[in-house]
């Protein structure tokens, strides 16, 4: 019994110990784990689950999706009823490129919402799933009607203005005639983009956008519809730049928000075009720098993501985690080059400090396998 009750002690005090490192320092990834771990051996379920989403909060913020991931799924299955951690989940999943595995996540959300009684949260989670479905037209007018169920009719507008925005952007006119399909003439849209979405239906040749116009003729408020020439990508995506381009000026976490739009569509030139026009201040220097590596990799252009990642790696202001996620980024940047010796320099950087991190040990153990085992291998300067 009295070990008993030492354990315990010992245990709040750790608690509180924690606790008032976290005040001085409420982003410290490894505090944050550390109390959160403490919870979870306690069965504080609840408590533990917010302070791992917490850390995927920060994780996803700096642009570390893997681990992000890793800690979100780990507040979804101590808190199996929490919508917000299943579509945080979903979201980080989507960004990865996971759709599949992401799906499971935003239905369960839906009907955690349905059930609560909190229906007014499930657009946002409706729309993250709207161009998984099957017919994501349809599934924006289900998300539209939604919204008008719930009385909320700007939010109605906004997502039918910012579905029709993609769906023209995508040069999908099918997706769009299944939405004004069910909206109908009296549903508020702005002028120059119902013109736009009317025209990209009239010069299609989809079977659903001919029945979508011949279902129209005669139909009040449709009379007259000039549909004009058909709208090219070239063109929208001109014009979008245009409409955004004051704004990254005055507003750097939009331009960031931008360039990594942009990355997630395939755009890598309009990206690195958005994040040229960044200013290389302190607040936001990481970030910027460090979407502008992955641009580079994805273009297969490791040469520029290297020096980018190079640079980054020089600054002293890094966290923990900047430093693994931005050497991790540079030892897959040399092996792309075939530059064997630094990758695996890099990769033992990483795993000195994270073993667990990414796929860091066996990559590591794998490029060493491909080298003369009895070859020592050199350290750079300023290896740890």
């Amino acid at each position: 019994m009295i070990f008993r009750l030492i354990g315990c002690a010992g245990s709040g005090s750790k608690e509180k110990t924690l606790k008032r490192r976290l005040h001085a320092d409420p982003n410290n990834i490894s505090t944050l784990k550390e109390l959160a771990e403490l919870y979870e051996e306690r069965k504080k379920c609840d408590s533990a689950a917010s302070l791992f989403a917490q850390i995927a909060d920060i994780h996803h913020g700096r642009g570390f999706l893997a681990e992000a991931i890793a800690y979100i799924k780990k507040a979804a299955r101590l808190a199996p009823n929490e919508w917000r951690y299943l579509a945080a989940a979903g979201t980080y999943l989507q960004e990865k490129g996971f759709d599949f595995e992401a799906q499971p996540y935003f239905r369960r959300a839906l009907e955690l919402l349905d059930t609560a009684s909190e229906r007014r949260y499930m657009p946002e989670v409706l729309w993250k799933i709207t161009f998984l479905a099957d017919k994501p037209g349809q599934a924006a007018l289900r998300l539209v009607r939604l919204c008008l169920e719930l009385g909320d009719h700007k939010k109605a507008e906004h997502y039918a203005a910012l579905f029709l925005t993609r769906a023209l952007l995508k040069n999908k006119p099918e997706w769009i005639a299944h939405l004004l399909g069910g909206l109908g003439a009296g549903f508020p849209l702005d002028e120059t983009l119902k013109d736009r979405a009317f025209g990209a239906i009239a010069s299609s040749d989809h079977p659903d956008c001919h029945s979508f116009t011949q279902a129209l003729q005669g139909k009040p408020g449709f009379e007259g519809l000039a549909y004009g020439q058909p709208i090219r990508f070239e063109q929208i995506f001109e014009q979008f730049k245009q409409y955004t381009a004051p704004r990254i000026v005055q507003d750097q976490s939009a331009a960031h928000a931008l360039a990594t739009a942009y990355y997630d569509m395939g755009l890598f030139d309009a990206a690195l075009e958005a994040l040229e026009k960044c200013e290389d201040n302190p607040q936001n220097r990481f970030e910027m720098h460090y979407l502008k590596a992955m641009v580079y990799k994805a273009k297969g252009d490791y040469e520029n993501s290297k020096k980018v990642l190079s640079s980054l790696s020089a600054l002293s202001s890094l966290t923990i985690s900047q430093f693994i996620g931005t050497h991790y980024e540079l030892a897959l940047a040399h092996e792309a080059l075939s530059e064997t010796d630094q990758a695996v320099l890099e990769l033992e950087k990483v795993v000195m400090l994270d073993p667990t991190f990414g796929e860091a040990g066996d990559r590591l153990a794998r490029l060493r396998s491909s080298i003369d085992p009895d070859r020592s291998f050199p350290r750079g300067e300023g290896s740890i």
